[in-house]
């Protein structure tokens, strides 16, 4: 099968579906697919498609933010991004996705299939699941956001787990944009000291979210037809027991980042329990998306905030930033225990400093982040160590700042929060030039479980 097909701008975020048939006896599977032009005339962004592909049961994989790609896939072996099985004789799908076309240029794409039924004489590869830490109850440091050559990294899996090794992390995630074809390699690679843990990044045109704790494909096509509304998607996730994080939702939008910034007006939060606040380094957007978070929390929502690199290769090496890590209270270092914690808000996102919050009702109640206390008198608790002299303590008791303390050494320090006070109460470090260091997960102050 070879097509070509010109778009209109009237196609941009559309799902466009080529059949083909395979018969009895087909033993491989290669596509060629390429479109033109990469970047339309005046624009300072590159049109975007992707393809994804099925055979008659169900999702083989997908080719993420490419021009000019190619795959192969057989019994044995797939092109990174697509996963290898046998090539089922019926039906099968190259679904063309449109993230963004930008005119003035008709964008024309070509899509070649070419089968082969040639006896194999490749051997599949086959991934031993690693040791796992046997860590228990403690403080652990990792990343949930990140990438792979499966979609659209410069770098393949070892080097990501490598980079964690030598960042000293005690965990880390891969979330590909779509696949989950890197995983089985991922999970291979996990030893004593480093955690590998697994994931997907929902990347839909109209925002990004990640499913952590899931080795499961997840549809990811959303508002288009009769295919899942968001919220139902997210509720596919969380039913399969995998967390749900809206990731960066004030990330800038199209063109700059297709579907990168959260529109879904019918999922703000919705049933998401999580929020990815601080994504890459510190940023405009990330304090945007953070304030958001606060904002959901003063509507009644009790959500947690998390952070992630996603890292898409080796930064360079005169790269000056301040991206964050997850820091958790788990019962043990493993993906379950992780992503528990998480789902509690045991946890606080840092740059580097130690930033511990703990809190006491009059009634003698204790508290850690992510916790509920009675309405009644509360004393908070913080221990901070790493910091800088001339960095800015605060505390914020429903998204207002209600403390400021002036930080001249790393330190223990106590406030008292009056009866009805808040809702809900949390720390942040940050600089003199206001950029931050380290914000807690909050405590909550008389409210009832997530809704």
């Amino acid at each position: 099968m070879k097509v070509e097909r010109t778009l209109s701008l009237n196609d941009n975020r559309k799902h466009l579906p080529h059949a083909f048939e395979v018969p009895e006896g087909t033993t491989r599977i290669h596509i060629e697919f390429d479109y033109n032009p990469p970047v339309s005339q005046g624009q300072p962004y590159r049109n975007q498609l992707s393809f994804s592909l099925f055979d008659p049961e169900g999702p083989r994989g997908v080719q993420y933010c490419i021009n000019g790609k190619s795959i192969t896939v057989d019994a044995n072996q797939a092109t990174p991004g697509t996963r290898p099985g046998v090539i089922q004789a019926g039906t099968w799908t190259v679904l063309v996705d449109a993230y963004r076309l930008l005119p003035p240029d008709p964008i024309t794409y070509t899509l070649s299939v070419s089968l082969s039924s040639d006896p194999l004489t490749n051997t599949p590869t086959v991934w031993t699941q690693g040791t796992k830490p046997s860590k228990g109850i403690g403080w652990y440091r990792g990343d949930l956001h990140a990438h792979s050559i499966h979609s659209d990294a410069s770098w393949d899996v070892p080097d990501l787990v490598r980079f964690a090794r030598d960042h000293q992390l005690d965990f880390v995630t891969l979330t590909d944009h779509n696949t989950i074809t890197g995983l089985a390699q991922h999970d291979s690679l996990s030893d004593e000291n480093l955690l590998t843990m697994g994931g997907m990044e929902l990347t839909t045109y109209y925002g990004h979210a990640l499913t952590l704790g899931t080795r499961q494909w997840m549809e990811w096509r959303t508002d288009d037809g009769d295919i899942l509304t968001m919220p139902q998607a997210a509720q596919r996730v969380l039913d399969s027991g995998a967390l749900f994080v809206i990731a960066h939702p004030m990330a800038p939008g199209d063109p700059e980042c297709s579907g990168c910034h959260w529109e879904y007006t019918d999922m703000r939060p919705g049933n998401s329990p999580a929020v990815e606040v601080w994504n890459g380094y510190w940023t405009d957007y990330n304090e945007n998306s953070l304030q958001l978070y606060y904002s959901w929390l003063n509507e009644g929502h009790r959500l947690v905030a998390t952070a992630g690199s996603d890292i898409h290769g080796q930064p360079p090496a005169d790269e000056v930033g301040r991206g964050a890590a997850n820091v958790v209270y788990a019962n043990e270092l493993t993906e379950s225990g992780i992503f528990e914690a998480i789902k509690q808000g045991h946890s606080y996102l840092s740059a580097g400093p130690e930033l511990l919050v703990t809190a006491r009702s009059a009634s003698g109640i204790e508290a850690m982040v992510g916790d509920v206390l009675p309405i009644e008198d509360i004393t908070i608790f913080v221990k901070v160590n790493k910091a800088d002299a001339g960095d800015v303590l605060r505390l914020i008791v429903d998204g207002s700042v209600r403390t400021i303390e002036l930080i001249t050494e790393s330190g223990e320090f106590t406030w008292d929060l009056p009866t009805g006070t808040g809702h809900w109460f949390t720390v942040e470090l940050r600089d003199a030039a206001n950029d931050m260091w380290a914000v807690a997960n909050p405590i909550f102050i008389g409210i009832p479980e997530p809704h």
